[in-house]
């Protein structure tokens, strides 16, 4: 039976296919500048994005953040009636907070970025439409990696940003 229940948990640690942090991260060591990792700007150029050099997602210590050419790809989530893309750039700032996701064993902690508008955005969402995303964060320790996932979440893809050194 002991086996078993090892057996168990090992496949299910096993299942996700992306390590997202699990303890949960002090605002300062995740505020920063992120810039996209090398394996997504691979992945843009491959999906039609012609300029991913100057992208940045920076998170100020007082909660507010900017976002700066970030391929419109970031925005698409895992619902397909949002896999819509003009491999186009947003730009646009707002406020950003720590949450969590999930309970217990599943916990894991992402940033909710929060618009007040997508005057930035190359698509503008639907009249009266909230604007907001959440990025999860991984690595248990700084370095932190910014994921936007897109497509089937089990997959594993999306979108990542890693944090500048000071």
């Amino acid at each position: 039976m002991r086996a078993l229940i090892i057996l168990l948990s090992l496949v299910l640690v096993g299942c996700e296919p992306v390590k997202f942090t699990k303890v949960k991260p002090k605002s300062e060591d995740v505020a920063g500048y992120y810039t996209l990792t090398t394996a997504s700007k691979t992945e843009l150029a491959q999906a039609g994005y012609s300029s991913t050099n100057v992208a940045f997602v920076k998170l100020n210590a007082d909660g507010m953040f900017e976002i700066k050419d970030l391929p419109d790809r970031w925005r698409l989530g895992n619902s397909v009636s949002q896999q819509t893309t003009n491999a186009s750039y947003d730009s646009g700032n707002g406020t950003w907070k720590i949450e969590s996701h999930g309970e217990g064993w599943t916990q894991r902690w992402g940033i909710l970025l929060d618009f007040p508008n997508s005057k930035g955005f190359s698509l503008q969402p639907p009249q009266g439409q909230y604007v907001y995303n959440v990025a999860m964060l991984r690595n248990d320790k700084p370095p932190y990696v910014l994921h936007f996932g897109v497509g089937d979440p089990d997959g594993g893809e999306g979108l990542e940003l890693i944090k500048e050194k000071k």
